[in-house]
C-alpha cells in the first residue's frame, strides 16, 4: 500500500501544486503509484504520478515522461505540474520522489477503450476505430515533429 504522497507537515505553497491538492483515491493497477485527486484552487480533478528517486530505472522513467511537458496538442495529455524533488513517505519508507500531475482522462487510458465492449458494436466499431487511430497518428507525428521519440 502506498501512503500519501505529500507531506502533512509543508507548508502551502502557491507556486507548489502539491501543496494545493486533495487526494480522493489511489488508482489501482499502474506501474507507478498514481492518485486521483482533486485541486484546491479550482476543484479541478486530476492525476498525480509519483516516482520514487531511490532506483535508476524509475528516474528514467521520469526524466522521459516530464520531456512532454512542453507539448501542446489536442492528443496529448496535458502535465500541469512537475516536481523533481520531494521528501515523503512512500510504501512505509521515508523517501525521496518526483511527481508529475496531468490532466484528468475521464474515460481511462488508451488500451482501456480498445479494449472495451464499443469496439464490437459493428456498426460503431469501422468509424471509432479510425477515428481513435487518426488521433493517435495526429499525436505521434506531433511529438515527432517536436524532435522526441
Amino acid at each position: 500500500k502506498t501512503s500519501n504522497p505529500h507531506n502533512s507537515n509543508s507548508k502551502a505553497d502557491p507556486k507548489n501544486k502539491a501543496s494545493n491538492i486533495t487526494i480522493i483515491r489511489s488508482i489501482p493497477a499502474s506501474k507507478f503509484p498514481m492518485y486521483l485527486i482533486k485541486m484546491k484552487s479550482s476543484g479541478e480533478e486530476a492525476i498525480m504520478k509519483i516516482f520514487s528517486l531511490e532506483e535508476d530505472h524509475i528516474v528514467g522513467a521520469f526524466n522521459r515522461e516530464t520531456t512532454l511537458i512542453k507539448l501542446s496538442h489536442p492528443n496529448i495529455i496535458p502535465i500541469l505540474d512537475v516536481c523533481k524533488s520531494r521528501k515523503t513517505i512512500l510504501n512505509g519508507k521515508k523517501t525521496n520522489v518526483a511527481y508529475i500531475i496531468t490532466e484528468l482522462c475521464p474515460y481511462g487510458d488508451f488500451a482501456k477503450i480498445v479494449e472495451s465492449p464499443i469496439f464490437a458494436l459493428k456498426n460503431n466499431s469501422d468509424k471509432l476505430i479510425r477515428t481513435y487511430f487518426h488521433q493517435l497518428i495526429n499525436g505521434l507525428e506531433y511529438i515527432h515533429s517536436q524532435g522526441i521519440a
